[in-house]
This record gives C-alpha cells, structure tokens and sequence, in this order.
C-alpha cells in the first residue's frame, strides 16, 4: 500500500496553519477505524462529515511559507500516528 497524507497541520504561538488533502487511492478501512477518515465520490470525510481539501503541491507550498514566517523560531515536526500509520504500510 502507498502512503498518503491526509492532514498538514502547525502550530506557532497564535498562529495556526491546518490543511487536509484529498489521497489519490481510498483510504482502508482499517485506517478509517482509526482516523475515521474515509473517501467517497472523491471527497474526503472525517467520521461522515465532509472535509475542505486543497491540492497535495498547493499544501506543500502553504506550509512552506507558514514555516518561513517562522524566521528564526526552532520548528519541530511531528507526525500523528506515524509509527503506527508506517507498521500498516510496511
């Protein structure tokens, strides 16, 4: 299975960046158990209730320049559930 992201999200003092993204295969279902994220009709839902996506290049891109606004602020990336999210496409 290809891994996909679904979510880009950051927090900096009082600023927040958050972004879904529409993966280019489903979401299986044990995965959707999980995150309660799911795919239908080309959408993406979290537990029934449809999601606003933006385009995978256009969220990198956004991402970049919230980092950038960082300046010379530390930055630390996490990823939620991605030791787990990794044991599933392994």
């Amino acid at each position: 299975m290809e891994a996909s992201v679904f979510q880009i999200g950051a927090k900096r003092q009082d600023e927040e960046f958050s972004v879904h993204i529409l993966p280019k295969k489903g979401i299986p279902a044990r995965v959707t158990d999980i995150t309660g994220l799911s795919v239908s009709n080309g959408q993406l839902f979290k537990n029934n209730e449809l999601l606003n996506t933006t385009p995978v290049r256009l969220a990198l891109l956004q991402f970049i320049e919230f980092l950038k606004r960082a300046g010379g602020d530390s930055v630390v990336l996490i990823a939620h559930n991605g030791y787990r999210f990794v044991s599933f496409t392994s």
